[in-house]
């Protein structure tokens, strides 16, 4: 049971203690403050009180200590209240004083960068959400959007300013002067304004943090930076340890990448903020038939790819269904590098079906007509699509990923988590899948999909995540000039010694027939060193059929073709080498596709220690 408000000054506040341990939880018996000196806490907008006195008391409270350091019994230094959100992890609220709001005629401008422009993803979807509330708030928010891969569909973004950036990708030497026309013109628009500066948010790539930092060091005193992690993989992180000189706050979506970023960036910890994305959610959940004598309809919307949304496991999930005999309907929305694979698949079984990419509208709509919600991700920070499932009513059956689910789903109450190691096969996921939906039956979609739409309207509610995110933006923009910030991309996706790794791999296969697997920046980085070691190499193998048909310049003008990876038999192809450090662990847990061909595959980096020819 929670403590009652206190007073601090004439600002009532509920105080949450919590370890950064998962597993010490403290006790606390009854508490006072004695505030100090209160001082501003920039990362999270509120104030904090430097010391905590905890003295014994009749009524005991669990709590948990949170971001407290130097603890000892009795005490807890460096205490902080945070915005507007909630320790998923036990449930508690947490409330803070509130610092008055940056008028709008002053507040910074906002530029999101999207270098995969506005694809279908969660991180797209939260930057439209983003951009349209903050501009009814008064503020200026810009998409910077570049050229979507071939083949993605880009989704509606009616009522946002969107500015055009050419070119798929980060580069930064390519994207450098739009960039530096774009803010030259915000700084027109906003001539008079006096000082008003502009926080970039970038997104998914180390270019577009590259990019921002160049801007930095061209436009003194004006560019801030928050660096919002939406992921829980160790690249996004690294690449914030990276570029941390450049970044004045940082965000994280869920408890487990907040827990991260403070251990990995202790010395920055005052600057980093939870916050948790946030949704529509309407005043009820939607009614829908009942399930007895129907099929149970379940959904998924986002990407279809293998190497996050591990989409071949929702396809062995609906086997599996099928197998048990238990009758369903599957929709999936959405489009990738996979949507021919999953077309194919879709048209030799009548209860399934794939649609393109919708508007938010459209997906809602969706999403009140189905009763669950699957999700097979290696990965995730917070998804947003789950969220928007389960204020719907949409019970999610969600495999339970290192950051995010727990934050949101409560299982055998509001959803369904399912084991699923990261590199786990799609067949095993997706028999555990079955078994979710299977659970989902047996205790009542109803009852679920009530509770999931009681926890997204309790938790995750878009007008908490609007002002939570002003926060942040206001706090990056007072933040004073930072020094040295001069970074690079380079490094951030392709290691150092990744010419070293390749040549000892390609030697060990020299008169053996080779396919590079991976066409991205990795493959070009090495494309000198693979070129002197002599290997025969056929072919450059990608899961992206947009990239079909195009060649890898080789250095000698005719270039190696780039095919997809299922025609390596075909090419007569007798070893794969995995080009790839940022998704090597994903692709090695694939490697099956071409083992049961009798094809060796090969990895540069993790868990190598020798090329085993067969």
């Amino acid at each position: 049971m929670l403590p009652s408000p206190r007073q601090v000054g004439a600002q009532p506040f509920l105080a949450i203690a919590r370890n950064d341990s998962e597993s010490n939880l403290a006790r606390v018996e009854s508490f006072q403050i004695q505030p100090q000196r209160a001082q501003p806490l920039l990362g999270h907008g509120g104030m904090r009180w430097p010391r905590m006195t905890v003295k014994p008391g009749a009524r005991r409270w669990r709590g948990s200590l949170r971001h407290a350091r130097n603890y000892r019994p009795g005490t807890v230094s460096g205490w902080d209240i945070c915005p507007d959100s909630r320790d998923t992890s036990d449930g508690e609220i947490m409330e803070e004083p509130r610092p008055a709001a940056t008028p709008p005629e002053s507040a910074p401008h906002v530029v999101i960068t999207l270098p995969k422009g506005m694809i279908v993803s969660g991180i797209t979807t939260w930057a439209v959400r983003l951009a349209r509330g903050l501009a009814t708030r008064g503020r200026r928010v810009l998409l910077a959007a570049h050229t979507e891969p071939r083949g993605f569909t880009p989704i509606p973004a009616e009522g946002v300013e969107v500015v055009r950036i050419r070119g798929e990708g980060a580069d930064t030497a390519r994207d450098l002067p739009a960039y530096r026309e774009l803010v030259q013109q915000l700084l027109t628009d906003s001539a008079g304004a006096g000082g008003r500066r502009i926080v970039f948010l970038p997104s998914l790539a180390a270019g577009s943090y590259a990019t921002v930092a160049r801007l930095r060091q061209e436009f003194p005193g004006v560019i801030r930076v928050v660096g919002w992690q939406h992921n829980h993989i160790p690249y996004d992180l690294r690449m914030l340890e990276y570029f941390a000189p450049t970044i004045d706050r940082f965000v994280a979506v869920s408890t487990a990448i907040a827990r991260r970023q403070r251990i990995r960036l202790a010395s920055r910890s005052d600057d980093i903020s939870l916050v948790p994305y946030g949704v529509e959610v309407p005043p009820s959940p939607a009614v829908r038939p009942p399930l007895a004598g129907r099929p149970i309809r379940l959904i998924y919307t986002g990407r279809m790819d293998h190497t996050q949304k591990r989409i071949g496991a929702v396809l062995a999930m609906s086997e599996e269904l099928q197998r048990r005999r238990l009758a369903h309907e599957l929709t999936l929305v959405g489009d990738g590098p996979a949507s021919d694979e999953v077309d194919q698949w879709c048209s030799a079984r009548p209860h399934a079906r794939r649609c393109s990419p919708s508007g938010p509208r459209q997906v809602a709509d969706m999403l009140r007509e189905h009763d669950c919600f699957v999700l097979a991700s290696r990965y995730e920070g917070l998804s947003v699509a789950m969220l928007e499932a389960m204020a719907q009513g949409c019970t999610p059956v969600v495999t339970r990923v290192a950051s995010g689910a727990e934050d949101a789903v409560e299982a055998g109450v509001c959803g369904e988590l399912v084991a699923a190691d990261e590199f786990e096969a799609d067949d095993s996921v997706g028999r555990n899948m079955a078994e979710g939906v299977a659970s989902v039956l047996a205790r009542g979609a109803d009852a679920m999909g009530a509770a999931a739409w009681r926890r997204a309207k309790e938790r995750f509610s878009i007008e908490s995540h609007f002002r939570a995110a002003e926060r942040v933006i206001d706090a990056a923009a007072r933040a004073g000039e930072r020094y040295g910030s001069h970074r690079e991309a380079d490094g951030m996706t392709v290691p150092p010694d990744a010419g070293e790794r390749a040549e000892e791999v390609l030697r060990e296969l020299r008169g053996r027939r080779i396919a590079l697997w991976g066409a991205g920046r990795h493959t070009n980085e090495i494309v000198e060193t693979v070129r002197q070691s002599g290997a025969m190499i056929a072919a450059v193998l990608d899961d992206d059929p947009a990239r079909w048909g195009e060649r890898v310049q080789d250095g000698e003008g005719c270039g190696w073709p780039i095919v997809d990876p299922h025609r390596a038999i075909e090419l007569g192809i007798t070893d794969v080498v995995i080009s790839s450090w940022l998704h090597e662990e994903a692709m090695w847990a694939r490697r099956e596709i071409f083992e049961r061909v009798g094809i060796a595959v090969h990895r540069l980096y993790g868990g190598r220690t020798a090329c085993l020819l067969p």
